[in-house]
Parts: structure tokens; C-alpha cells; sequence
């Protein structure tokens, strides 16, 4: 059986035919004009006796309703009207008492739209197709069903077929009905012909509307077909395998079926009523097997199927002369199938503290997953091996059903707890559903511990990079205090941290500010500088798993020098404010001596002192009295005046980092007197004595 539902095909015919005579007198006749309708009535008056008619009543361009049905027994069937038209009677064509419902010559027809490939006037019967072109009425109550083409109606047909004209009932197979009789049937139809006397049959006039029908008695309970939908593989692909039954009604109504076939994604809309509706998905590939015993079991394999999608396949009993394929509801059987998800893709695995965090893309259908580790090498254990016990070394363990992981619950994570830090693990995922399991999605995974504590923190100092490091106390350790402190004297400048990490994969880095420098656990760091005040000094420690982070802060204390000594001290004099300055000697400078002297020329009129701070946070002030003057250390101060006569004093005074300890210098420097003897006259009794002597 073909995939492809096969559907109703309109007669081959010619428009004209020639057909038995209703009178005395053979006539041709035309679709459009008058055409022997004598297929209807055969079978229900059984002998027919021809009547001629001068005229006829045509009936034509009636639309059809499609249905049908095999006969079982009385008991067991039911009608089927499978053409129905509605027309109108219109004005007489011939003779007196005639009157024609056709379109010529003028009279009212009422068209409706053909389905199934049909036009009007058109049904189809057990696979052949039929057009009635016309339904005469002679006054003399003579009837003629006429049919396009030379064929007649097939013998089933004139055997079963019933013909409505309103209320009235007349069966193809009667050769006699109570008032009629001689029906004679033609290459084109069936005729009837009614004696003198009968009043059973109605009365037609022009403009009164008929409803016109023909029907066929059908099974009421069809034997279902049998289903099954099976998943197989081939060539490495999952395909489904539909199998049913062939039709095994008794013969005489296997003609009224065929076994029609739908495939489609499972939704909870109702299937279809129509057989060629609602079929398999376009992307799915559909093709017919070798039947099994004997032509009664029929096959169709559906292919490109979707993972993790359910399909459902129905095989149902279709009429075969319905205008379109109609499904026979108790028929129907439907299987369906759940095709196994795709592979979780997009797997992720991510590193805790004693536990892998695993992530991954959902596939369509997924209802739950199966997560496995194993610490084993693939040589020790297969990828594809089965799971059992809870040895992970030995084999894979279903952290599910061991209560190793987070439930999954559905959804596309997990976390497997319980692991070993710092061991390399194999994981693996698997979606699943109630059609099976997906292939495995695998991955690695180190879990790594977030300890990123210290056991241990010392401290040393020293008054130099490179000197000697002495033991520096920043107070008791305790491996959750991340706060110490220590206080050092000003000679103090640098210091060494000691950090030991609590876990032995964590990493330590020591620094100040954001200079931070790798050391080994339980080796000192480099010597960090001090500067005075306070130096906050890091400890960062990174625990193995390379985020957790902590860190441990050492606060160390530098006090301000009190150093307020020189290291220098120079004097030059001039014999003006702004000559030339000449060196004086005021002695052999001593840091711890704070008096100088000096005796300079009368024309000397200013000095100048340059001192040097032996620490270079301490500040200097030089001046004469009260009145001191900021000097820059290592620079000559401004000129000082020296007094007229005698000495002057000229002070320095040196202010130590800490603001507190001063120290003063004191350079004295004597003018020799400004007066000399422009003559000098000596007298000795006797003699006098000039400034020759």
C-alpha cells in the first residue's frame, strides 16, 4: 500500500452519448439538454415498461455530499447518501404538461461547488466516478436517471443505490414497485415507467424546490485494521515501523475500502476526519516494506525521525466512494512511539571543594538524566561500561541512586558532592525518556579544595634591605584573625613576612598596597620597606580551587625619628649683602659639638651658614636672635648681618622629624676694631721724636 492516500477521480466520458428510449422513440440526448436518468430507479421497480414522453423534466448541476459504507446484513448497515442536490422546477420545454428544471431552456438550476476533485453533479463510487446529468419526469409519470458517458452505473450500484425525490423512495434493485413497473435500462441510465392509475407519485410544478439525493446502505461496524508502531534501526539511524492489516471484511464489501494511513507528531488535537489530512510531518520520510503473510500484514517505515519526540501512527478503514477520502471513526486504531532524546550538549564541568558542579543544554524530550563518575582511567574502566557499586575507582558510580549528587529533578545540572579534592574525575550524562536512554556526554573535572586559609604568620625587621632580621612581634596567630599589628622604632625600615597556608595546594602572595609578590608557604617573603606612620602589609592566600580568596592584613608602625643633630655645618662671609662669599672658618664641625667660632676682618660685613640634618626628616631654622629663618638642609641660609663692633652670634636650630626634639647650634663671629693709628710721636726728655721711628 502506498503511503500517499490515492483520491476520487472524475469519469472519462464524452459531453454526448446516445440512450435508450423512455417513448416509442429513440432521441439523443446531451448533458445540458436531457440526458437518460435511469440508473436511480431500476433497482426499485424491477420491470420497467417504457413511456414516451413528448418533453422531460430535467434535474441537473446537482452538487453532492460524500459518505459511504459496506452492506453486511440488514441488521448491521445503515445509509450513506453520497449525492444530494437541491433544485427547482422551471418552465415547460415541449409539450403540454412538461415541465424542466434544467438550464434550457430558461429554467432555474441551483449549482454548488464540486469537493474532492469533483465537479457538480459528480460523485464517486467504490474507486469510479459518475456525473448525473439529468432527472426527466414525463405527465404521464414516466421517470429516466440519466448518467454522463456511455457507462452505466456499475452492477453493485444498480443493485444497492437508492434514489430520493423528496419523500419519495426508490430502490435501484426493484424490477417492480407497487404502482410502477417495466424499468429498462440503457447505456447511459435506468428508466422507469409508470402505469395508468397509480397516484403514489408525486406532482412536480414550475418554481416548487426538490431535494434530490442518492444513497447506498453501508456497514454500520467496519472490522478495525490492527496496529503496532515499532522503533528499529537501520544504517544507524532510528526509524519507525508502522504495521497493520490489511482489510479482512468478508468480499463482497472489501470494494468499499481501502486502509488509509496517518502519521504525525502526538498533540492533543483530535485526529482528523478526512484520511489525507493532518499527515506525516514534512521532514519525516515515509516508504512502504515487502508485506508479510501472504499480502495481510502491510509495513511502512517512517525515517528522519526527531529525537525525544513522540509520534503516533493511525491506520484506519477509508470509503472509497466518498468525494473525499472520509475516515471510518470505529475504525481507527493509533499507536504511538517516543523516540530517546539526543545527548545532553554544551556539558560544563565546574571545580568546588570536594564536589563537581556539572551544567549542560536540555535535548527535546528529556524527562530526567543519569549522571556517573568514576576516578578511573578509561584503560580500567570502559567509557560504555554499566555502572555498579560505589567503588570510584573501580568503576562507574550513578551519583543519583547513591545519593552522591543534587537530584537532578528534570533539570539540565547537577552537583556530584562527596569527592576526593585534587583527584582527576570522569564524568558522564545521559538524557533518558520512556522511549530509552541518549547516547553519554562526557567530561573531566578536578575537585579542588576553597581552603585559603594560614596555619601560621611570623614577622622579622631589620634596620636595612640587607641587614641582619630580627624577630618582630605582631601578637598571637590564630588562623581565622586576619588582623595584626606592630609598632618598630624609627631605625627600623623594613620588614619580612612568614605566611604558612593551611591547605598545601593554596598560594600565598605578600606585599604592600598592589604589589604583591608569590611566596612559598612557610619561606620568607622580601624585605619590604617601611615608611614612617603606618604600613598596612597584605597576606593573600588563594585557595586550590583558584577562586576562593582571603586576606590577612599586618599593620606595622614606624615612629618618627628624634634625631635633630647635623651631619654639617659650613660658614662664608663677604663684605657685602650681595658680593662675593668667601669660606670661614668657623673649626672642625662635630655633630655632637653645638659651639663655633670665627674672627673675621672688619671689612667683613655678613656671613652666611650652610648646615646638613644628620636625618633627613629633620628640619633647620638659622638666624641671629629671635629672628630664624627656614633653611633647606645642605643650602647656605641668607647673608647675616654681623654687628658694628664685637661679636655676633648666629644661631641654627634643628627641629627633629617628630616635631618634638630640637637642638641648637650656636657660630659667634668677631669683627677685629674698626680704628687705626694714622701716626704715632714719642718724647724723651731732651729729645723729641718724630713718625720716623
Amino acid at each position: 500500500m502506498s503511503w500517499r492516500l490515492p483520491r476520487c477521480g472524475a469519469p472519462s466520458a464524452s459531453p454526448c452519448s446516445p440512450a435508450g428510449s423512455l417513448g416509442a422513440e429513440p432521441r439523443s440526448r446531451c448533458p445540458d439538454v436531457r440526458v437518460s436518468l435511469v440508473a436511480a430507479l431500476a433497482s426499485l421497480l424491477g420491470v420497467v415498461t417504457p413511456v414516451a414522453a413528448p418533453a422531460s423534466l430535467v434535474l441537473g448541476a446537482l452538487s453532492l455530499l460524500a459518505a459511504a459504507g459496506p452492506t453486511l446484513a440488514q441488521a448491521t448497515t445503515e445509509e450513506r447518501v453520497i449525492f444530494q442536490a437541491t433544485l427547482t422546477a422551471g418552465a415547460a420545454s415541449g409539450g403540454t404538461g412538461w415541465i424542466s428544471v434544467n438550464a434550457s431552456p430558461g429554467g432555474t438550476i441551483l449549482t454548488q461547488t464540486g469537493t474532492g476533485g469533483l465537479s457538480p453533479r459528480q460523485f464517486n463510487y467504490v474507486g469510479t466516478g459518475y456525473a448525473i446529468t439529468a432527472l426527466t419526469i414525463g405527465t404521464n409519470g414516466g421517470i429516466e436517471l440519466a448518467f454522463l458517458g456511455s457507462g452505466r452505473p456499475a452492477t453493485r450500484l444498480k443493485s444497492e443505490g437508492i434514489l430520493y425525490i423528496g419523500t419519495h423512495k426508490l430502490k435501484f434493485s426493484d424490477s417492480v414497485i407497487t404502482t410502477f413497473s417495466n424499468r429498462v435500462e440503457t447505456n447511459s441510465g435506468i428508466s422507469w415507467a409508470k402505469p395508468s392509475g397509480a397516484t403514489s407519485w408525486p406532482s412536480f410544478s414550475t418554481g416548487s424546490t426538490y431535494t434530490i439525493k442518492v444513497a447506498v446502505p453501508v456497514l454500520k461496524n467496519p472490522v478495525p485494521t490492527k496496529v503496532t508502531l515499532n522503533l528499529q534501526e537501520n544504517n544507524g539511524q532510528q526509524v519507525a515501523v508502522g504495521t497493520y492489516s490489511s482489510y479482512q471484511q468478508e468480499e463482497k464489501y472489501r470494494e468499499y475500502y481501502r486502509t488509509g494511513l496517518q502519521f504525525r507528531v502526538k498533540s492533543t488535537a483530535a485526529w482528523p476526519v478526512r484520511a489525507t489530512e493532518s499527515s506525516k510531518p514534512t521532514s519525516v520520510t515515509a516508504r512502504d516494506l515487502p508485506p508479510l503473510e501472504d499480502g495481510k500484514i502491510l509495513r511502512t517505515e517512517f525515517s528522519n525521525l526527531a529525537a525525544g519526540t513522540t509520534y503516533q501512527f493511525r491506520a484506519h478503514l477509508v470509503e472509497k466512494f466518498a468525494t473525499t477520502d472520509r475516515v471510518v471513526p470505529a475504525s481507527s486504531q493509533v499507536q504511538e512511539v517516543t523516540l530517546p532524546p539526543a545527548a545532553p550538549t554544551g556539558l560544563g564541568v565546574a571545580a568546588g571543594n570536594e564536589e563537581l558542579r556539572l551544567t549542560w543544554t536540555a535535548p527535546t524530550g528529556a524527562t530526567d538524566y543519569d549522571v556517573h563518575y568514576t576516578s578511573a582511567d578509561a584503560a580500567t574502566v570502559a567509557n560504555d561500561a554499566a555502572a555498579s557499586g560505589n567503588d570510584e575507582s573501580a568503576a562507574w558510580v550513578d551519583a543519583v541512586s547513591t545519593g552522591a549528587t543534587s537530584a537532578t529533578q528534570g533539570r539540565p545540572r547537577a552537583t556530584i558532592l562527596l569527592l576526593n579534592n585534587n583527584v582527576a574525575y570522569r564524568v558522564r550524562v545521559r538524557a533518558k525518556n520512556s522511549g530509552g536512554n541518549s547516547a553519554w556526554a562526557s567530561g573531566t573535572g578536578t575537585p579542588k579544595s576553597n581552603d585559603a586559609t594560614l596555619s601560621a604568620l611570623t614577622a622579622t625587621s631589620s634596620t636595612s634591605a640587607s641587614g641582619s632580621f630580627t624577630s618582630l612581634n605582631i601578637g598571637a596567630f590564630a588562623s581565622g584573625t586576619t588582623s595584626y599589628t606592630a609598632s618598630v622604632e624609627n631605625t627600623v625600615t623594613h620588614v619580612k613576612l612568614r605566611p604558612t597556608v593551611n591547605e598545601s595546594n593554596a598560594t600565598v602572595k605578600v606585599g604592600k598596597g598592589s604589589s604583591l609578590t608569590a611566596v612559598t608557604s612557610g619561606s620568607a617573603s622580601s624585605a619590604i620597606v617601611l615608611a614612617v606612620g603606618a604600613n598596612a602589609l597584605k597576606v593573600e592566600v588563594t585557595a586550590a580551587d583558584g577562586a576562593t580568596k582571603k586576606t590577612y592584613t599586618v599593620t606595622v608602625t614606624r615612629a618618627k625619628s628624634n634625631d635633630a643633630t647635623l651631619s654639617a655645618l659650613t660658614a662664608t662671609g663677604s663684605t657685602s649683602a650681595t658680593g662675593s662669599f668667601t669660606s670661614l672658618s668657623i673649626g672642625t664641625f662635630a655633630s655632637g659639638a653645638t659651639s663655633y667660632a670665627a674672627t673675621v676682618e672688619s671689612t667683613v660685613t655678613h656671613v652666611k651658614l650652610r648646615p646638613t640634618v644628620n636625618h633627613s626628616g629633620a628640619t633647620v631654622k638659622v638666624g641671629k636672635g629671635s629672628s630664624l629663618t627656614t633653611v633647606t638642609s645642605g643650602s647656605a641660609s641668607g647673608a647675616i648681618a654681623l654687628n658694628s663692633q664685637g661679636a655676633t652670634a648666629i644661631t641654627v636650630e634643628v627641629t627633629a622629624e617628630d616635631g618634638t626634639t630640637k637642638k641648637t647650634y650656636t657660630v659667634t663671629v668677631r669683627r677685629i676694631g674698626t680704628h687705626q693709628l694714622s701716626g704715632l710721636s714719642v718724647t724723651v726728655p731732651g729729645k723729641e721724636y718724630g713718625n720716623d721711628y
